[in-house]
């Protein structure tokens, strides 16, 4: 026979979980859905014609300058070939490497420490997929799938956070509110599909959702939401809208930009090159959207067809095509000077409206026949080695 237990001890513990555990009280909370707001007043980014254009640009067309900071190598910070994050103040370099933790540098690469610990302990994370810097109150914080960990600079264990939603995609959009992509949104039925959430470490709890416009099946595909920050702004576009919103608030959010595909279109079927690794038939004409970024006169969208780049001063758009070296893809040449091509922007992460932050590993700098160092770099390449961490690339794009 089983002891019934008193209704008062039954009423006391579920007190005592909802105060141990605050984002329990996300079950049964109410959360506001953040409103869209349409205005006539966009910017209209158009692919179409750009792509029919597409052309292998030079880096002089967006870049004025490139400055090169080698990451210190030593026994304790041996970086893995993937920086997600990298983020910049007055006096130091952060840098996430996926899977390890956040490595703090100074301006000028010397290794200082890690921050963040791999287990399965109560200050530790069994593995950090993303990380927001708190350059104003000095902490680190690492988002381990369904939890929240925070860390002092030094890497001292300050408090861990638990979600009742998966995440792999987070910024920071004010003071100790968090923007948090939803991993599973896309399996969820139309109307109950919220791509992002604004979290608050004060109240850990959240306080809005905004929701994802595609009505129909979401086919199989990696469709993360896009979060970026320009000019202390906060943007956004869900995978499967057109419109890039400005957020106002955590409750309004209005048009920025709209997207005109034109012949492309979005992906109706399941993606089988995620599985396969080859192309899908019938991808002639799919757009996939992965990264957007923004400078004072340039938006740069990442895609599947190359990078397009908007410039705001003159209301154009251009195709950059990728091209393939020595395995790699890059998407400018690289003629400012004898330094490798450029891959990628490390998005979200700017160092201001005209200055963002990229990476090459060691070996790009170095002859493939002869494993020489190339000729024409300052100082700070001079001692370099073919196996050492990655080099920042600090990336001046001009502004008029």
């Amino acid at each position: 026979m089983k002891h019934k237990v008193p209704i008062l001890k039954k009423v006391s513990f579920m007190i005592l979980m909802i105060i141990s555990f605050p984002s329990l009280q996300l079950i049964g909370q109410k959360i506001p859905i953040c409103k869209k707001n349409r205005t006539a007043d966009v910017i209209n980014i158009d692919l179409y014609p750009a792509y029919q254009k597409r052309d292998n640009y030079p880096l002089s067309m967006v870049v004025k300058s490139l400055e090169y900071v080698p990451l210190e190598t030593t026994d304790e910070n041996i970086l893995g070939d993937y920086l997600k994050r990298i983020y910049i103040t007055s006096k130091e370099i952060f840098v996430f490497d996926f899977a390890l933790g956040v490595y703090r540098f100074t301006r000028d690469g010397k290794f200082i420490n890690k921050i963040g610990r791999i287990g399965r302990g109560p200050e530790e994370c069994i593995k950090p997929i993303d990380m927001i810097l708190d350059s104003i109150n000095k902490f680190v914080v690492l988002l381990d799938h369904d939890k929240l960990v925070k860390y002092d600079y030094s890497g001292n264990f300050v408090k861990k956070y638990p979600l009742i939603f998966n995440s792999n995609d987070m910024m920071l959009y004010k003071d100790k509110v968090f923007l948090l992509n939803d991993m599973f949104y896309s399996y969820q039925k139309p109307g109950e599909r919220f791509s992002i959430r604004f979290y608050s470490e004060e109240k850990q709890n959240i306080i809005s959702k905004i929701t994802c416009e595609k009505k129909d099946k979401i086919p199989f595909s990696i469709c993360s939401p896009i979060m970026y920050n320009y000019n202390n702004q906060t943007y956004i576009k869900d995978y499967w809208s057109d419109t890039i919103y400005q957020v106002i608030d955590p409750f309004n959010l209005k048009a920025y930009a709209v997207i005109q595909t034109g012949r492309f279109k979005h992906r109706d079927i399941d993606d089988k090159s995620i599985i396969t690794g080859e192309v899908n038939s019938g991808d002639t004409w799919i757009v996939d959207i992965t990264y957007i970024s923004e400078t004072d006169r340039f938006i740069f969208l990442t895609t599947n067809k190359g990078m397009f780049i908007y410039d705001k001063i003159i209301g154009e758009t251009y195709c950059s095509e990728f091209h393939k070296v020595d395995n790699k893809w890059y998407v400018f040449k690289n003629d400012l000077n004898s330094g490798p091509d450029l891959s990628s922007f490390i998005y979200n992460n700017s160092v201001n409206g005209i200055t963002q932050v990229s990476y090459n590993i060691a070996l790009d700098f170095f002859d493939k026949n002869s494993n020489k160092l190339k000729s024409g770099f300052d100082k700070s390449i001079q001692s370099l080695n073919p196996n050492d961490n990655q080099v920042l690339v600090f990336i001046k794009f001009k502004s008029n």
